[in-house]
């Protein structure tokens, strides 16, 4: 299982999500967020194949396809956070934090 919080930038709505890959491969979502885009977002993606969404070119997965209906914002960090998410739990990745810094 991967848990994963998510502190967006600016927007200030954070999501916690949690992955747990039911049988090695395919993953299923528990999200919790303050913001509504992102709830939608989840509802319309409760679980995928992980290995298929993690290999398919960017964009083209079912996260990527549900971000492009729900999120109201193109930088939203959460669908990608979802992918990672799903990488870790299915043991395509190890567990490692993602940061963007300004300077």
């Amino acid at each position: 299982m991967a848990k994963i919080i998510v502190n967006p930038g600016i927007c200030g709505l954070i999501t916690e999500i949690e992955v747990e890959a039911v049988d090695g491969m395919n993953a299923e979502f528990k999200v919790e967020s303050q913001c509504g885009h992102i709830r939608k977002l989840a509802d319309d993606v409760p679980s995928v194949n992980g290995y298929e969404e993690v290999f398919k070119k960017y964009g083209e997965g079912a996260i990527a396809k549900a971000a492009a209906v729900h999120c109201s914002h193109a930088a939203c960090p959460v669908p990608t956070a979802m992918l990672k998410g799903v990488e870790v739990a299915c043991s395509l990745a190890l567990p490692k934090e993602v940061e963007i810094k300004f300077e």
